[in-house]
């Protein structure tokens, strides 16, 4: 990979570019990244042409891909083959061996095999900067430091031509490491290193395009002497960069120049810049509506943006001032002027960072000068959803993707932005499941939480979508093995959403979960709610069922009873209704009602004699009714055998149960009751004195 090729990964891996004003902790990657996709000198556009396939690096990232899932014997293999192939693929392979080791934390031994290396090979470095690398994710940041530092104190003046990619990219990368640390000059350090190097034309301008928007928020903290050679550097590059043509980079020193009008206190300066160049800006951002999806890096969003936070400045000052009817016209030209750059911003250029801040503010702004006597109007909820709805996705892509950091920071900002368009609900269900993902409970209770307390009790229509919202911010927690936040969610959706279509479903599920682990009081608790709540649902039969099984395994057989019964009755003929039949027999039996059981037993008999095709017909049913006719036909015989009333029918009842035990060894001789149907026949024949 070169490094006109690693820039746009970086930015996509990172996200939009935070704007200066917002003064983050870390600073994300500048839109002029775009400068390998157009350069315009005399307004021709060059597009980026499409990199041919590198089979080394689809290899090392296959073989990467083992290490981190553990298997690191055949990544080694792969690594084998894929050098056997290709030879000087070896300073690009180095970084993998290293892998092996620091991906289980062994960073002595992982040093100890580069120092076992000759010094100064580009294997070698490759394989001291994997190592940074790691020990930079790993959060040993001063290590990550030392190795790179190193390697650049060896070509003070610039690397030798055989090292020239593999320099840029590791100074490009070093730099990125240093910002996300926070480590400012580190980073515009590395930056340096970079144009060492000598890269092209087109890469030079973006590395000195974030340059210059480093150094404008080093200036901004920094005073005297310092700030001023920092700010002196930022107009030179922005100058150089002006000289160099018309494109994405030059749009980035319009704002940047703007930006440090701005912070020296010039207003009316930065304003001036903007619209100085705005003849410049529409031509950038005319030739960016050619390339699909390259609008959202124009420059004229910000532009506009900055445009719009100045005049809603401006038009704040003037109202709370008091406005007479002398400037009156002049204040309301003033609004709608900034209303149209946050609007413009807003549906012109969805894709852009500054999309739902400008929509959030030009929202705030149009509220609060209502509320001082101005009608001024807003975007109708049709502009709104067109312009929601391509965020909306694009945060749900990072979901999918699993960026979840990067989907948190997309969701947050269109919910800020619109906390009342359609999908705003099932968008907080994804934004607290990225939340779990990203391990903070805490925060992904607290959506959970406020879904409930706020649409709970909403109309029909929203109330379903944020109990579904709940569910599967549950079931999230469930698939990462946090049942104890699952089962808090369950209990949240219950207390919350009583009314909702799902409600029995959560109900079974969690009846389930205790049946499984064989605590049946709890679960015959939740299967008693089910039957008194949702008799309408189609949970509630399956219930009655597993209702009664928890009563025969607490042993509380007669209560199975009535529960078996009312299951029959709804349940259609088939092999559930006739092992339901059966297990009332056994609870008939089981709580000394021999007659009733026998009863039950011989209608299962009967009808599997007389009527077995209406019980079924696919192998299945008929293999699970021969079962249920075996136990029938052992437990009916063993009823007869128990009945003592009227006693001059007990050699009746006897004889009846030697006839059953006899047919069932017959027709089952393999069965697993037939020892004990043996000794029943034994003690039966005994009993009426026939040794």
């Amino acid at each position: 990979m070169n490094i006109a090729r690693l820039i746009p990964e970086v930015l996509r891996l990172n996200g939009a570019h935070v704007p200066v004003t917002q003064r983050v902790a870390f600073p994300v990657m500048s839109v002029c990244l775009l400068a390998g996709l157009l350069v315009l000198p005399s307004g021709v556009a060059l597009g980026a042409e499409e990199p041919a396939r590198d089979e080394v690096k689809e290899e090392l990232a296959f073989a990467s891909g083992l290490i981190s899932l553990n298997f690191a014997d055949y990544a080694d293999k792969v690594m084998e083959a894929l050098l056997r192939k290709y030879p000087d693929a070896k300073p690009r392979a180095a970084s993998v061996k290293i892998k092996i080791l620091t991906g289980r934390g062994k960073f002595d031994e992982a040093e100890a095999l580069i120092k076992a290396m000759p010094a100064g090979q580009v294997e070698t470095l490759a394989m001291q900067l994997a190592l940074a690398d790691d020990f930079y994710l790993w959060g040993k940041i001063p290590k990550a430091r030392q190795y790179y530092e190193a390697f650049f104190k060896q070509f003070p003046g610039g690397p030798p031509k055989e090292l020239t990619e593999f320099y840029a990219e590791s100074a490009y990368r070093y730099a990125q490491m240093m910002m996300f640390a926070g480590d400012q000059a580190g980073a515009l350090q590395a930056y340096r290193y970079v144009l060492l190097s000598k890269p092209s034309s087109a890469i030079e301008r973006t590395i000195l395009t974030e340059m210059a928007e480093l150094m404008l928020k080093m200036g901004e903290k920094s005073s005297g002497e310092q700030r001023t050679k920092l700010f002196d550097e930022v107009k030179q590059i922005c100058q150089k960069i002006q000289w160099g043509g018309t494109d994405v980079a030059f749009g980035k020193t319009v704002v940047i120049l703007a930006h440090l009008a701005q912070i020296n206190g010039d207003v009316e300066g930065a304003r001036k810049i903007v619209k100085d160049y705005m003849p410049m800006l529409q031509e950038i951002d005319g030739l960016l509506r050619e390339t699909p999806d390259a609008l959202r890096y124009s420059p004229m969003a910000e532009c506009r943006y900055m445009l719009a936070v100045m005049g809603e400045a401006d038009v704040r000052a003037a109202v709370e001032k008091g406005v007479d009817p002398a400037t009156r016209a002049k204040v309301l030209e003033a609004i709608k002027e900034t209303l149209a750059h946050y609007n413009t911003v807003l549906v012109r250029y969805t894709a852009s960072s500054w999309a739902s801040e400008a929509g959030r503010r030009g929202d705030a702004l149009a509220t609060w000068l209502n509320s001082r006597g101005f009608s001024v109007g807003r975007l109708p909820p049709s502009e709104i959803a067109k312009v929601v709805g391509p965020l909306m996705n694009a945060a749900k892509l990072l979901f999918q993707q699993q960026d979840y950091k990067g989907a948190i920071n997309k969701y947050l900002a269109v919910l800020n932005a619109f906390p009342d368009v359609q999908g705003v609900i099932t968008a907080m269900g994804d934004l607290a499941r990225c939340y779990a993902e990203g391990r903070d409970m805490l925060a992904a209770r607290a959506v959970a939480g406020y879904l409930a307390e706020r649409f709970g009790s909403a109309a029909a229509k929203d109330m379903e979508e944020a109990g579904n919202a709940v569910r599967a911010i549950s079931a999230e927690f469930d698939s990462m093995g946090e049942k104890a936040l699952a089962s808090e969610m369950n209990a949240l959706f219950l207390a919350r959403f009583p009314t909702h279509s799902g409600a029995a479903t959560v109900v079974f599920r969690d009846a389930e979960a205790r049946l499984r682990a064989e605590n049946y009081e709890e679960a015959l608790a939740y299967y008693k709610q089910i039957m008194e709540r949702f008799p309408k649902e189609r949970v509630y039969v399956e219930a009655l069922n597993r209702a009664a099984y928890c009563h025969t395994m607490l042993g509380t057989y007669s209560n199975a009873v009535p529960l078996l019964l009312k299951y029959m009755e709804i349940v259609s003929p088939g092999p559930d209704q006739l092992a339901a039949r059966v297990r009332l027999a056994d609870a008939y039996r089981l709580s000394d009602e021999s007659l009733p059981a026998l009863n039950e037993y011989a209608r299962v008999i009967k009808a599997l004699n007389e009527e077995p095709a209406k019980y079924g017909v696919s192998p299945d049913d008929v293999a699970r009714n021969a079962k249920t006719m075996e136990r029938a036909m052992f437990w009916r015989a063993v009823c007869y055998s128990r009945l003592k009333m009227p006693e001059d029918q007990v050699p009746v009842y006897q004889a009846k149960a030697i006839e059953g035990l006899n047919a069932f060894v017959a027709k089952y001789p393999n069965s697993e009751q037939g020892a004990m149907a043996l000794s029943g026949l034994g003690t039966l024949y005994f009993l009426q004195k026939n040794p």
